[in-house]
């Protein structure tokens, strides 16, 4: 059992100091070594789409660019502040996304069987989006989180839907983006 804590963190430097990092904070877009290491060699595949070229894979960096690096477009869907809502969870040893749909799905697709746990996909979600006072079953691997930027966005995060119930004045993301007062910017 302590190896496998044990070995669920790297070392920062590779001298013996004790500054770690959790292998779910690798190439998470934040730097949590001093060193940086936690976010160098990010460039593998993040996701694996048809491209049109002999590559599949597409890396972290050209997840909701804005420019469809797949031929369906399905890098950039669903997108919120940077982060693909069908692209967020990646598996402790492994940088590649785990695709939302396979999130508490019964199946264990994660070495250690974090995406069959929900607090681990709650952890996820927050990281990337943050605060969750919508507590509701999410689509999300049953996690008990629905984090704010989600609601009244356009798409049901919670199995019922509430999340998009009592939704005044602007009912989607996109047309919230739209409005003079509120620049695009401050959502990318």
């Amino acid at each position: 059992m302590c190896y496998e804590i044990t070995s669920q963190f790297s070392p920062c430097r590779d001298d013996d100091s004790s500054e770690v990092f959790h292998d779910s904070e690798a190439c998470d877009g934040r730097v949590d070594c001093s060193t940086g290491k936690d976010e160098a060699n990010c460039e593998g595949c993040a996701m694996e789409c048809f491209t049109g070229l002999d590559d599949p894979c597409i890396p972290h960096g050209w997840i909701c660019d804005d420019i469809e690096d797949c031929m369906d477009g399905k890098d950039e869907q669903r997108c919120l502040y940077g982060v693909s809502k069908d692209c967020f969870f990646s598996c402790f040893n492994n940088f590649t996304c785990l695709p939302t749909l396979e999130l508490g799905d019964g199946h264990r697709d994660c070495e250690f069987g974090e995406d069959e746990i929900p607090n681990y996909i709650e952890e996820s979600l927050r990281d990337h989006w943050g605060f969750c006072s919508y507590n509701c079953t999410s689509v999300y691997g049953n996690a008990l989180c629905v984090p704010d930027a989600f609601r009244c966005d356009g798409d049901a995060d919670c199995l019922e839907g509430e999340d998009e119930q009592m939704c005044s004045g602007y009912t989607t993301f996109q047309s919230y983006e739209a409005t003079e007062n509120n620049p695009v910017s401050r959502y990318r």
